[in-house]
């Protein structure tokens, strides 16, 4: 596939290096609003899961320049890839960088990004991000032309709606929370395990889309046999930044099993 791009950066001294795609590499400081780029990207998959993938950046504004890039990334199990690639720039420097990374769970879940070059400025970088039901936490360190840069960051909102409070995982868009009326009921966002719902039967859900369809369910097989349920699911389409009730309820039923007999001690069939 052929894939074709701009971007323009609205950011103030960056000191790590920043990848494109993960296949180019801008080693520079840049100040705001001086840093655009076109890009151009060829992509091909191949077998056992490797992508080859070709890329060229054409630098604009006041840091122009060209890098070309080649990259094979390869699967290591386990929601795990690693890459190698060889970049070329117009400054007459090629070098060659391999990187590890591992995608977090959508929640509860560990990743990690590992990077190196054995570019002029022997670039180094990693981080970690730990995603949790209440915060996000993201630690990383790098070096740069002999210069050590570290960050630690720690993010979670705290959102009151219906009269309750709920300690959650920093809110992108939009949420929403689930109301069941039963207490811990699992419930999933699109096909992601969410969390089961608290005492009160309730869930906060913190990364939906704004203005899209957003798949909230629960189901049946998660549940106790003595249970029933209106909806296994429901579209919502909450507003940018905002967040709604939704009413999912699951009730407790009351049941017995009794057998009848006939005058001569026999069961008497169903019906």
């Amino acid at each position: 596939s052929l894939n074709v791009g701009y971007v323009r950066m609205n950011e103030t001294n960056v000191t790590f290096p920043y990848y494109v795609n993960q296949s180019s590499l801008i080693n520079a400081p840049i100040q705001r609003g001086d840093y655009e780029f076109a890009s151009a990207t060829w992509s091909r998959q191949l077998r056992s899961g490797v992508q080859f993938l070709a890329q060229y950046n054409r630098m604009l504004g006041n840091n122009q320049g060209d890098i070309f890039s080649v990259q094979l990334t390869f699967p290591l199990g386990g929601y795990r890839q690693g890459s190698i690639s060889h970049v070329n720039t117009d400054a007459g420097e090629s070098y060659n960088r391999v990187q590890a990374m591992r995608t977090p769970a959508y929640n509860n879940g560990v990743g990690w990004h590992f990077a190196a070059d054995d570019s002029s400025a022997r670039n180094r970088y990693g981080y970690v991000d730990w995603r949790t039901s209440k915060v996000d936490v993201l630690l990383s360190s790098g070096e740069s032309n002999g210069q050590s840069r570290h960050y630690g960051s720690l993010r979670g909102s705290l959102i009151g709606m219906g009269g309750d409070l709920y300690l959650s995982r920093h809110v992108v868009d939009a949420f929403a929370v689930v109301d069941t009326g039963y207490p811990d009921v699992p419930i999933y966002s699109g096909n992601h395990y969410v969390g089961n719902t608290n005492a009160k039967g309730k869930l906060l859900l913190p990364r939906l889309h704004g203005y899209s369809d957003n798949k909230i369910a629960l189901k049946a097989d998660d549940l106790p046999p003595n249970v029933s349920i209106e909806k296994e699911e429901t579209y919502v389409v909450p507003k940018r930044r905002s967040g709604l009730n939704v009413s999912m309820p699951v009730k407790a039923v009351n049941s017995f099993m009794f057998n009848a007999y006939d005058v001569d001690g026999k069961i008497l069939p169903v019906g």
